[in-house]
């Protein structure tokens, strides 16, 4: 499998979908979430948990980011910036640790005309462990302008102190703890409560019904929204007809 990855990425065979962020107050798309896929002949389409720990494994994970930086913003500009909206797309924290991911980053922003508050780099919450390191990696992103988010918050690992050390712009709020928006007849409370009073902006990943959307939207009017209630990750083309 390892061969036919590295096969597919070097050949550019891998591509992108894009699930839309909603505004929570008025519903409006307010950016879109670059998803890689790769459909291989042998295998079929892979779990991208398996093909993104294959990556991190064998010293792919920086090639793959760059590869779906450089598509995602080829493809997703003119959207951008027609409907200001921001792009978002996942990344590792040693990515923010690597000085040939931000050069390249910036020169694409420069190549395509786009601000570096267009783009968001979602770090996966459980991933760090270097914290004062990731600290002054994400400072240095943010004084850029860029957007940084941690993703998966509430899946496994998280807690207040490490969360309140890092001084990121977006929170997401794991599928897991949006389910439980209306686990016997309870919400989130407390925890979220008190997230929903810091300087960051919450997206609640995991929207899958009616009533998850309509107790965000009540509790949490500030935040945004994602899921398959509202929209599944598309194909660029079919994007532009949520517009």
């Amino acid at each position: 499998m390892l061969f036919r990855f590295k096969q597919a990425l070097n050949d550019g065979k891998l591509f992108l979908e894009y699930q839309p962020v909603y505004a929570s107050a008025t519903g409006n798309i307010v950016g879109v979430e670059a998803l890689l896929r790769w459909r291989d002949a042998r295998f079929g389409n892979v779990c991208p948990e398996t093909f993104i720990a294959l990556a991190v494994a064998n010293d792919l994970i920086e090639s793959v980011s760059l590869f779906v930086l450089k598509k995602a913003v080829s493809e997703m500009a003119a959207w951008v910036k027609q409907h200001a909206l921001y792009l978002s797309v996942n990344i590792l924290p040693a990515d923010l640790a690597s000085t040939r991911f931000r050069s390249k980053l910036l020169a694409l922003l420069e190549q395509y005309e786009l601000p570096p508050a267009a783009i968001m780099l979602e770090i996966v919450e459980a991933e760090y462990q270097d914290l004062i390191a990731l600290r002054q990696n994400v400072d240095a992103f943010r004084k850029l302008g860029f957007r940084i988010a941690l993703d998966d918050f509430g899946k496994g690992c998280s807690n207040f102190e490490r969360l309140l050390g890092v001084p990121v712009s977006d929170l997401k709020i794991d599928k897991c703890l949006t389910d439980t928006l209306l686990s016997s007849g309870r919400n989130l409370g407390g925890i979220i409560d008190c997230l929903y009073q810091l300087p960051m902006r919450l997206v609640f990943e995991g929207i899958e019904n009616q009533q998850q959307a309509a107790l965000v939207e009540e509790r949490y009017p500030r935040s945004s929204m994602q899921g398959w209630y509202f929209s599944r990750a598309l194909p660029m083309e079919r994007i532009a007809m949520q517009m």
